[in-house]
């Protein structure tokens, strides 16, 4: 049986990044060495807390990472966790090696375009060789475009970075060896962003019935994490990810934040008709995904059942 892919994102292990854009003047340089502190269960993307070296002394970040090889939730064939293995690795960079990767990413292109519906990288698989490779590229093509979208999603929220959403300090790539394939990089890339730390937990996680504040405390979280999703909404961005675990909370200042902004709509896109004067086709659509309520209605049931009491959400009118 296949061996998968050893995690190399662990506690205490280097990276070496190269920044692409930064948003931090203390963070100039055009490569950054980073030490892994700290890492995250993996869901969709590798997510870690890394520290670095800046003029001012040490700094915490917080580094998420696009990296097709990993996630059980990212990387699933017929519904179940298909983990990557060297194989996986040697079928795709041959792939590439032939010059096929330009043309397939190509199709993908053109098969969104024709659909207009949400792709899959499984729609590409095949239990052939050619079938197995054209998932790993269906995967690179993914991750690439979640870091399109998560970095556009960061400057289309600019004026509430800091208060609503974490600071976006920097674009940056894991610098990584293709002595044969070095042309070929943006099929093997390791996109990522460097993001503020904020000392938190996820508002689901302050749901548990051992971390719950108390019942008006906890209320004017959950509205204020509500709130916070509208103000979204209002930018343009409809999140098609949304959840209470999108959701942390600071620890000292109750301060929610929402984040995990991969996979999201822009209000450009959601609307055939460019005379809409009303954004109708806009609004239905933030009405359709019901970002507020996956934040809101999801806490308040949970806070009924195992604590017992009733949290008094407002929700905005979308209709």
């Amino acid at each position: 049986m296949p061996i998968p892919t050893p995690l190399p994102y662990v506690a205490g292990r280097s990276l070496n990044l190269i920044i692409t854009r930064t948003f931090n003047k203390y963070i100039h340089s055009k490569q950054l060495p980073v030490t892994i502190q700290k890492t995250f269960s993996i869901t969709q993307s590798p997510v870690m807390v890394v520290t670095f070296d800046t003029q001012l002394g040490p700094m915490k970040a917080i580094l998420k990472l696009y990296d097709r090889r990993f996630g059980p939730d990212f990387r699933t064939i017929g519904g179940r966790y298909s983990p990557h293995t060297s194989e996986d690795e040697a079928i795709w960079q041959e792939y590439v090696h032939q010059g096929r990767a330009p043309e397939f990413f190509d199709r993908i292109k053109q098969d969104q375009a024709a659909s207009r519906l949400y792709w899959s990288p499984e729609h590409y698989y095949e239990d052939s060789w050619e079938g197995r490779a054209q998932y790993e590229g269906g995967l690179q093509r993914r991750v690439l475009e979640y870091f399109d979208t998560e970095t556009a999603t960061y400057e289309r929220l600019a004026d509430i970075q800091g208060t609503y959403i974490p600071t976006m300090l920097a674009h940056v790539y894991v610098s990584q060896p293709l002595p044969d394939l070095a042309k070929m990089e943006v099929y093997f890339r390791i996109p990522d962003i460097l993001i503020q730390l904020i000392n938190s937990c996820s508002l689901w996680q302050l749901a548990d019935p051992s971390n719950a504040p108390k019942a008006k405390e906890l209320e004017g979280i959950v509205q204020e994490a509500v709130d916070i999703a509208n103000a979204i909404n209002d930018h343009g961005v409809v999140m098609k990810d949304c959840r209470p675990q999108n959701v942390i909370v600071e620890w000292d200042t109750h301060q929610p934040f929402i984040h995990d902004f991969a996979q999201c709509g822009f209000k450009e896109a959601c609307t055939d008709d460019p005379d809409d004067p009303n954004d109708q086709g806009y609004q239905d659509v933030v009405c359709s995904h019901g970002n507020q309520r996956a934040i809101g209605m999801v806490v308040t049931t949970r806070v009924k059942r195992e604590l017992g009491f009733q949290l008094n959400i407002q929700y905005r009118h979308t209709l």
